[in-house]
């Protein structure tokens, strides 16, 4: 059951005030290949190990000590709806979508919030949410904290401001995004301008990760690798948004979602930084 009575979404919010079950058959192995295939697998893991511990070197990072890679920004998103289970929270997304929200789906310890949007400041957060309130959509103000980065990278001065620029980049392609949504909800752009600018903003992300990946092309510290594979998916995310169709209806939703999709795509970074 949801958490606060869903409601149906406002057109007019816009700011401005198989499990298949295999069948197991347990085959006995002789005992001479059960041991074989132990030693076997241990010889090949410390081999590995050996040979890439000379290539990747973990780094460190804390969030309070070392070089700053990335100021903490705070975000103040709208929340619709939550609930105990995932169905549910997904089945409101898809109608929230329809009505100009994002209907992005956050697992917070296991209550699913369905967010609309996400605002720089609370001002603007407060605004929407109390214009929804007073429509009996009970909105609330979720907090999303993009933290502060620091690590302790061997890297060259240039490798270490191209990487900076990445992080930055994510913080700074939701205020693009942020803006461009606005803009066209207000009817302040066309459409086609709306293409425009977000082709615009996919060129100019390409190249801060070009650059990047050209000032370290071979990477030595896992930190470097796991912020290029987010980078990756940071790419694919903007790319699949130029490439939404204009007429369906849920094309502004598409665009909120996805500065969703690249701001919550750094915190899972951070947390898969702070694991390696």
């Amino acid at each position: 059951m949801p958490k606060n009575k869903k409601q149906r979404y406002l057109q007019d919010y816009i700011y401005d005030n198989k499990k298949v079950t295999k069948l197991k058959i347990n085959r006995k192995k002789p005992k001479f290949f059960t041991l074989f295939t132990a030693f076997s697998s241990f010889f090949i893991i410390v081999f590995f190990a050996n040979i890439f511990s000379s290539l990747i070197t973990p780094g460190s990072i804390n969030l309070n000590r070392g070089e700053r890679y990335f100021l903490g920004k705070e975000l103040y998103a709208v929340e619709l709806v939550s609930f105990d289970n995932v169905a549910e929270a997904n089945e409101a997304s898809e109608t929230y979508k329809r009505q100009l929200a994002a209907g992005y789906v956050v697992n917070d310890k296991g209550t699913y919030r369905v967010l609309a949007s996400a605002y720089k400041t609370r001002t603007n957060a407060e605004s929407v949410v109390n214009n929804l309130k007073q429509s009996s959509i009970d909105a609330n103000i979720f907090v999303l904290e993009m933290p502060s980065l620091y690590m302790d990278l061997d890297l060259e001065s240039d490798e270490k401001t191209a990487l900076k620029d990445c992080f930055d980049m994510f913080y700074d392609t939701y205020l693009k995004i942020y803006d461009i949504s606005i803009k066209l909800d207000k009817s302040e752009i066309s459409l086609d301008q709306t293409k425009v600018g977000i082709l615009a903003l996919v060129d100019e992300c390409e190249q801060v990760v070009n650059n990047f990946n050209s000032k370290i092309a071979v990477p030595k510290t896992s930190q470097v690798i796991y912020t290029k594979i987010y980078l990756n998916t940071f790419l694919d995310e903007l790319t699949a948004l130029s490439q939404k169709s204009q007429a369906s209806t849920t094309y502004s939703g598409e665009i909120k979602e996805t500065y969703f999709k690249i701001i919550y795509g750094y915190i899972s970074l951070l947390t898969e930084l702070a694991k390696n």
